[in-house]
């Protein structure tokens, strides 16, 4: 429904219900059974998807306060996300706050994987020196 939406507060409205709904794995306890990796994995590629396309939604209506937010929460969900990364410290970065975007850049090489930390600081470089 969210990407069929007739404007993009209410594509943005439609992808914050979806993605609240999303708290982490399924039956914590359970995560790491065979019978549920699957479906596990299924759906936090879903909330991914959902929570990215959130977070582009609220760009471009140039709301980084919402946009820090959610990449926050999700980040607290899913700590390995470079996309993620890259909104949260982009938001950051736009609202003024230039120093705490550099420690979350600093957290972000620690948590990504070496490769997608590279692509993470690509990325931001080359939106540093379009501005």
């Amino acid at each position: 429904m969210a990407l069929n939406a007739p404007s993009t507060e209410t594509k943005a409205e439609l992808l914050k219900k979806a993605v609240d709904l999303y708290n982490g794995d399924l039956l914590r306890s359970a995560s790491s059974e065979h019978w549920i990796i699957r479906q596990s994995v299924h759906y936090q590629h879903r909330y991914i998807g959902a929570v990215t396309e959130l977070l582009k939604t609220l760009h471009q209506d140039q709301d980084y306060h919402c946009v820090h937010r959610y990449a926050a929460k999700a980040l607290a969900i899913v700590p390995h996300s470079a996309d993620i990364y890259y909104w949260l410290i982009h938001a950051i970065h736009k609202q003024g706050h230039t120093e705490i975007a550099r420690s979350e850049l600093r957290t972000a090489k620690h948590r990504l994987l070496d490769e997608d930390y590279a692509m993470l600081e690509n990325r931001l470089s080359v939106e540093a020196n379009m501005t």
